[in-house]
């Protein structure tokens, strides 16, 4: 049996991972093992075991805050890991500008800043994960290293992903996943609920917290509480400026838009 201490070359890693291991250790194993050499700091292992979403499932010295933010990552938002998978190819991106390159990224611009410490201002890279054609996941981590040192690697990398793909795509793993929880489910995480989609789409459209309420069958008490989490997961202060901010992300789902165009006409307000 290998041990994380012993996983220095790529070939033992790849044994270890035949050996079934939990996320976490399969994790912190790939960082301290093959990628080291890439001053991996901070990194994760992303599944995708639904269509429209990626789930941390094993992660390497990434913050609480991190973790609880992007641990669930829907497909159709344009960030790093979402991108490599979209794309179907590695991504390396300069940390200090990564803001500025994934909009969404800015709405936790202290959470980046901090990564972007703990890496000297490296990149982040992000490798995707397939499966007989099929994405399942990603690998991301951060590295201190040059972009050529990085580009080098991709021939390695891919082999990591192919194993990775073997690995996360076994009933073991899916069942070690399972037993853990999901993606550490989180209010926090940078999605929104189709419940807070419907609220936000009838406030664009001028209803009152209390008229959405009747409309969709809910308390009020549970049209505020929906409204709080999504302001927080926003990172804004108001309803008005919610809307805006999951228009400017592509976070409202224009397939709710129709069931809500049936609702019949109820006095607007605030």
């Amino acid at each position: 049996m290998y041990t994380l201490t012993s996983l220095a070359p790529m070939e033992r890693y790849l044994a270890y991972l035949t050996t079934f291991p939990g996320p976490d250790d399969a994790c912190i194993a790939l960082m301290r093992g093959p990628l080291s050499p890439l001053g991996a700091r901070v990194g994760s292992i992303w599944a995708r075991y639904d269509d429209d979403e990626l789930h941390v499932v094993g992660s390497y010295q990434s913050s609480r805050g991190a973790i609880q933010r992007y641990g669930s990552i829907p497909l159709d938002l344009d960030l790093p890991v979402s991108r490599c998978v979209a794309n179907g190819e590695l991504l390396i991106n300069e940390l200090d500008s990564i803001t500025q390159t994934f909009p969404a990224l800015a709405l936790d611009a202290a959470i980046w800043h901090e990564i972007a410490q703990v890496a000297d201002n490296g990149y982040l890279v992000s490798q995707p994960v397939f499966a007989a054609g099929i994405p399942v996941g990603a690998i991301g981590f951060v590295s201190n290293q040059t972009r050529e040192s990085i580009e080098s690697t991709a021939p390695m990398l891919s082999s990591i992903a192919s194993a990775i793909a073997l690995w996360l795509t076994h009933p073991q793993t899916q069942q070690s996943v399972n037993t853990l929880g999901l993606n550490r489910e989180s209010t926090d995480s940078l999605r929104l609920t189709a419940r807070q989609q419907r609220i936000l789409l009838l406030i664009s459209d001028g209803k009152s917290n209390a008229a959405i309420a009747h409309l969709l069958g809910y308390s009020l008490s549970t049209v505020k509480q929906e409204l709080q989490r999504t302001l927080s997961v926003l990172r804004v202060d108001n309803r008005q400026a919610a809307v805006v901010r999951a228009r400017e992300l592509g976070l409202l789902a224009s397939a709710l838009a129709p069931d809500l165009a049936d609702i019949a006409t109820e006095p607007t307000g605030t």
